[in-house]
Parts: structure tokens; C-alpha cells; sequence
């Protein structure tokens, strides 16, 4: 019993991490009825209000998820929780608020992107088309870049009466979700069959992204043959040679 909270906690962020939002926060509504201030925990008590809001979110319950990421803003303001915040307020129709709210999270974090896209659509909501550009424009060469900010953009460029540019975001469009693509299915490998073969590569893939090459080349060596697929050649040479690694875009998705 003195570690029932404890217990909730940890099993609200397995299923969190196993995308199982129900049973994530069923397990958390147990925790806050044992300790409603979430103090002395795993982890703190604003970042685990921020996750519970998240999980809610994620349920379509956004009044729910409002209170819950205003506790974690007061706790401990952060451009994630003003900007999840921001999404509660809009899934509750709560539009000023969730505006002043994302504009709270670009003040602490310049690059946020949940905030800039919501910024965005607000804007295309109200037909001010160059005002979404100019959120949406810090996004534009971002090495995190998603295909929700390319689809805003070629939206906005194509209401601006700008079609080379709309055409040149649509083809981005295509690309970045087939990488977006690439890594779900590679994160879905490694779950459910992580000592597979392919489990095992794309773990290697990801260590080698997280520049943890020594681990990389340990995970991968029992893999390269002569006649193994030419992805997992390329990922070893990569490795060996200290150059860059295949991209999402070369991921084999037809072989597991």
C-alpha cells in the first residue's frame, strides 16, 4: 500500500509508452486519488500532470486536459505544457484562449511547432493568409520539419495565390510522410519484435541516429553478410566509415 501511487505511476507511463491512452490514464485517475498533489514520485509533479493532460487529449477529453495542463503550467511553466494547453483550449472551442495560450508557448520556445501550427490555422480560420505565413515560417527549414507544417504551408501559399510555391509543398507533402511512415512502422518492428532481424536494424538505425555508433555497429555486425539487404550494407558502411546513415527515406518498408 505505501507504494500504491508509486505503482500507478509507473503503470500510466508503460501504457503511455505502449500508446494505450485508456488504461494510461485510468491508471493515473487512481494515482491522484491516492496523492492528488503528485509530489515524491518517479517524476515530477508538473511534468506527470503534463503527460496525464496529454493522454486525455488524446481520448478527445480537452476540458479534462485543460485542467490538468494548467496545473502543470503553474507548477512549472514550459512551452509544452502552453502548448498542449493551447490544443485543450481549441478542442474545447475555447479559441482566444488556446491563441493566447500558443502565443505563451512561442514566447518560451521560438520553434514550437504545435503552437506555430496552431497560430497558423487560427489565422487561415479568419482569412489572414499572410499572418499564418509568418508563423508557419520559422518552421520552413527545420531539420524537425513534419508534414502537418508542409500541408499548412502549401495551404497558405495556395490561398495566397502563390501555386509554384503550393506545388513545390505538396511534393514535400508526399516526402515527408513516407518518412513519417518509415518511422512508425520502424518503432512498430522494434515493439513488437525487437530480437528479430529487422527488429534489431532498425534498433541499430536508431542508436546510429542518437550518434551512439560503438552500440550500432554491436547490434548490427551479426547481420552483414554478403548477401544481406542492401540497406543494412549501407547502414554498416555508414558505421565503419563514420559517414552519414541511410535516411528515413531509404527505409526498406516491404521486408517485415
Amino acid at each position: 500500500p505505501d507504494c500504491a501511487a508509486r505503482g500507478q505511476t509507473l503503470i500510466g507511463m508503460l501504457e503511455r509508452d505502449r500508446a494505450n491512452y485508456q488504461k494510461c490514464v485510468e491508471a493515473w485517475d487512481q494515482l491522484f486519488r491516492i496523492q492528488p498533489d503528485a509530489a515524491g514520485l518517479q517524476v515530477g509533479p508538473a511534468e506527470l500532470f503534463l503527460e496525464y493532460g496529454k493522454a486525455l487529449l488524446q481520448l478527445g477529453r480537452s476540458e479534462e486536459a485543460v485542467g490538468a495542463l494548467q496545473k502543470s503550467q503553474s507548477l512549472q511553466p514550459s512551452a509544452d505544457a502552453a502548448a498542449f494547453l493551447g490544443k485543450a483550449f481549441a478542442g474545447a472551442g475555447r479559441r482566444a484562449e488556446a491563441e493566447t495560450a500558443w502565443k505563451t508557448a512561442v514566447e518560451l520556445n521560438p520553434e514550437s511547432r504545435i503552437a506555430r501550427e496552431g497560430l497558423a490555422e487560427l489565422a487561415l480560420q479568419n482569412a489572414r493568409f499572410s499572418d499564418a505565413l509568418q508563423w508557419l515560417t520559422p518552421l520552413r527549414n527545420s531539420p524537425n520539419l513534419r508534414s502537418s507544417t508542409a500541408f499548412l504551408l502549401q495551404r497558405t501559399h495556395a490561398l495566397l495565390k502563390q501555386p509554384e510555391q503550393a506545388a513545390v509543398w505538396k511534393d514535400r507533402i508526399n516526402q515527408l510522410k513516407r518518412e513519417e511512415d518509415a518511422r512508425i512502422q520502424m518503432e512498430q518492428v522494434i515493439f513488437t519484435s525487437p530480437d528479430s532481424l529487422w527488429g534489431q536494424v532498425f534498433q541499430a538505425w536508431h542508436l546510429a541516429e542518437q550518434q551512439n555508433p560503438e552500440q550500432a555497429r554491436t547490434l548490427l555486425f551479426p547481420f552483414v553478410r554478403d548477401d544481406s539487404h542492401p540497406f543494412i550494407k549501407k547502414l554498416w558502411t555508414a558505421l565503419e566509415q563514420g559517414s552519414a546513415i541511410p535516411g528515413l527515406n531509404e527505409v526498406p518498408m516491404d521486408v517485415y
